[in-house]
């Protein structure tokens, strides 16, 4: 099949639905905006010049930048190519929708704390694979990457490395 498709908006008349799919072609996979005639069924693509979707990712803010029709439900907002476009879908074209945005921020110093890499000795919090031996006296369990032993009578934390 064609594959997914995301961002579906449906114009303001309620004639056709856009949303986002990729297009794959003998150039590869291109992120394209797609009609949806919603009375016939047909699909068609309305404009291949759209920035390459997230699909793969996980993306908590969605897969591409939201789509809006124009009041008219005859063109189509988008963003793509770091610019806003008008998109024509039924002719395919697009026209670049000037902007400058004038800015200031503050930025903070990062809080950071100092952390001892490769400390010569530390208290393990977490062992994996722990087992008693069948006789109940000691038991064996992975720490820090290595096998350790301890006497389990003995009520002893501390365990020494080996089998």
């Amino acid at each position: 099949g064609p594959g997914g498709a995301i961002r579906p908006t449906p114009s303001p008349d309620g004639k056709y639905l856009a949303f986002i799919r990729r297009l794959r072609d003998a150039s590869g996979s291109r992120t394209t905006l797609f009609l949806k005639d919603l009375k016939t069924g047909r699909e068609f693509p309305a404009w291949t010049g759209m920035e390459r979707d997230l699909q793969e990712s996980w993306s908590v803010h969605g897969v591409y930048p939201g789509i809006a029709w124009t009041p008219n439900a005859r063109q189509l907002v988008a963003w793509a190519q770091g610019k806003l476009w008008r998109i024509d879908p039924f002719k395919g074209s697009a026209a670049e929708i000037p902007f400058h945005v004038k800015d200031e921020r503050q930025f903070t110093p990062a809080v950071r704390f100092s952390h001892e890499v490769a400390p010569a000795s530390f208290e393990s919090k977490m062992l994996r694979w722990v087992k008693v031996s069948p006789d109940g006296r000691r038991v064996v369990f992975s720490s820090a990457g290595y096998l350790y032993t301890s006497e389990l009578r003995t009520a002893s934390r501390s365990a020494k490395p080996g089998a």
